[in-house]
């Protein structure tokens, strides 16, 4: 897991995303690879959950296998 990027996430401001992951989040978190993306996919769904972020995704291309490629960006929220 990339702490640097999970703590830039958490200092997000409102209207500032960054791109947490590329690809396909459903597979990519089990593949036997994948086991610090699934951490990391964990964590920034458990922000979203405290209302500290947005989580959004952009599909980006179509694979030659024809699996559809996105970036998954966080995205800072404004404080209630």
């Amino acid at each position: 897991m990339d702490r640097n990027l999970l703590s830039e996430i958490q200092r997000l401001k409102p209207g500032e995303g960054v791109v947490y992951h590329e690809g396909f989040l459903a597979v990519d978190r089990v593949h036997p690879q994948g086991e610090g993306l699934k951490s990391m996919a964990e964590q920034v769904y458990k922000l979203y959950q405290e209302d500290k972020i947005f989580l959004v995704q952009r599909k980006i291309k179509t694979s030659a296998s024809g699996m559809s490629i996105f970036e998954y960006i966080a995205q800072g929220r404004a404080k209630e």
